[in-house]
């Protein structure tokens, strides 16, 4: 069965590599309904990571908050690319506290004498990181653009 599959994977790849495929099939065009075009207004650089100098006041569209909720996953990413930078800061901190407590709690887990330490620290590391989540999902609808 690994044979087969990595059969048809080199197949595909090779298959993209060879294929020639000319500017002018490629057909572009711009979606207004895109992350980076808000009210009819192209965002002036196409940088995930905006800064607060911005020359336009408009507001976040729902898509780009569900986007930046989503993308606070990871360690508060998507509140970085709204120009969040508390909101990106307090989910990295609280995501790299549950991590490490909970990564913690199951190294010393093993041992009999530090189990009430080691549940004690899976739980509240359990605590931390589920807040995280769900925080770093709601913090983009309560952020509003200055």
């Amino acid at each position: 069965m690994r044979l087969i599959l990595g059969c048809l994977l080199g197949i595909i790849m090779l298959f993209c590599l060879v294929m020639d495929l000319p500017a002018e099939e490629i057909n572009l065009s711009i979606d207004m309904t895109s992350l980076f075009i808000n009210k009819n207004v192209i965002l002036h650089e196409f940088d995930f990571f905006a800064n607060n100098a911005r020359s336009y006041t408009e507001d976040f569209s729902i898509g780009r908050r569900i986007g930046a909720g989503l993308l606070n996953i990871f360690f508060g990413l998507g509140s970085y690319t709204m120009g969040d930078w508390l909101g990106g800061t307090i989910i990295l901190l609280c995501d790299i506290a549950g991590i490490g407590l909970l990564l913690y709690g199951f190294d010393v887990a093993g041992t009999y004498d530090t189990m009430g330490a080691a549940l004690g620290s899976i739980i509240l590391g359990g605590g931390i990181y589920l807040y995280s989540l769900s925080y770093g999902f709601s913090r983009p609808f309560h952020y509003r653009s200055r």
